[in-house]
């Protein structure tokens, strides 16, 4: 049997964002591997008839003994499954992984879902390194994948990646089916929800201190947020932050919840003011329910949100202006809903699971 490996930083991504597409590739008589560090998503994973190989990945900069480690250990996975094609997700299994590939003969699919802390911050001689090391690695790369198009034109203007091999992919894509519109079990006060890891680049600050401003004026609305402490993430928040807040009843914690749907329907907007993304999963999901958003005017929100139709655009990092944002949701409750309404509908014309992973399988096809 052909086999086709996804190698990423989280099994916990297989679960969120791949098994429509590792799923297709199984339907096509492929034998499927997902590599990555073994958490209880692995065993998800392995439950659901794959097959998967624990790999230790430190997410955490940049460390030459345990980055060879790596190296070395994809480089002997490469040579004894002999796939015909790995598909590679985040940024040390991209780097490391397309050379460990090249070098066992293996066509290499790479998948820039997002530039990450390390582009968003412009941590200097880090960023200036990572970019060297994207630059050597997609040499080697069959192809390169952008979920969106800024992130694909500024690997082509930086010269880290020929404009040949890219492709542009417009997010993993969402199961239309799966995430439907879902009645609220009963009338409640409006409430805003935050999803998303719980990291400063993702805008957890400016959610909480907004919330903090509003629940001045406007008491019985309510502030959730559901999220996993992404802990080997130089930009994850501590635990303390949330708990000051939740002490203060102005937020409530819901915690990483493994089906969101539920919670999605309880809540009347979501809200994710992040720094960057890739296309933000969390707002595929909440649009595809009908729920209007409000979200930052960046690279990644932008392809989701059309200001104004299917939820709010406002500046990243500015308060004031999210706060002006919530409170118009608040006063504006039959707009909002005509923007969930055209939100699902643009979900189900651009991000439709099935058009993305028909995408996937073009690409993978011609290896064959």
């Amino acid at each position: 049997m052909k086999r086709i490996i996804l190698i990423t930083c989280s099994a916990r991504d297989f679960v969120i964002y791949r098994l429509g597409l590792m799923k297709a590739l199984k339907n096509m008589g492929f034998e499927v591997i997902g590599i990555a560090p073994f958490d209880r998503y692995a065993q998800e994973i392995i439950d659901k008839g794959y097959r998967f190989i624990d790999l230790n990945i430190n997410r955490k900069g940049i460390n030459p003994v345990q980055d060879l480690i790596l190296f070395l250990k994809m480089t002997k996975i490469y040579f004894s499954e002999k796939p015909i094609a790995s598909i590679n997700f985040t940024i040390k299994p991209i780097i490391y992984g397309t050379i460990a590939g090249w070098l066992a003969g293996i066509k290499i699919i790479d998948v820039i879902t997002g530039l990450g802390y390390v582009f968003t911050e412009r941590r200097g001689l880090l960023t200036k390194i990572v970019k060297v090391m994207y630059k050597i690695s997609l040499i080697f790369s069959y192809r390169v994948i952008f979920q969106n198009k800024d992130d694909k034109e500024f690997f082509q203007e930086e010269k880290i990646v020929k404009k040949k091999k890219t492709e542009l992919i417009l997010s993993s894509g969402i199961n239309v089916d799966y995430f439907k519109p879902m009645k609220k079990s009963r009338n409640k006060s409006i409430s805003f929800l935050f999803i998303g890891r719980m990291l400063w680049d993702k805008g957890v600050k400016e959610f909480v201190e907004s919330a903090a401003i509003i629940k001045r004026k406007y008491v019985e609305v309510k502030f959730n947020m559901i999220g996993w402490f992404d802990n080997g993430n130089p930009s994850c928040i501590p635990e303390e932050y949330i708990k000051n807040y939740m002490n203060k009843k102005i937020i409530v914690y819901l915690g990483d919840v493994n089906d969101v749907r539920q919670i999605i329907a309880e809540n009347d907007i979501v809200v994710l003011p992040s720094y960057r993304e890739g296309v933000p999963h969390s707002l595929l999901e909440a649009a595809s329910m009908e729920k209007p958003i409000i979200t930052t005017d960046i690279v990644g929100c932008r392809e989701v949100v059309d200001n104004k139709i299917n939820g709010l655009l406002v500046p990243v990092r500015e308060i004031d202006k999210l706060v002006e944002a919530m409170i118009w949701m608040i006063e504006h409750p039959k707009e909002r809903r005509e923007m969930g309404k055209r939100g699902r509908k643009k979900i189900i014309k651009e991000f439709d699971e099935k058009l993305v992973v028909k995408k996937y399988l073009n690409l993978i096809i011609p290896i064959v």
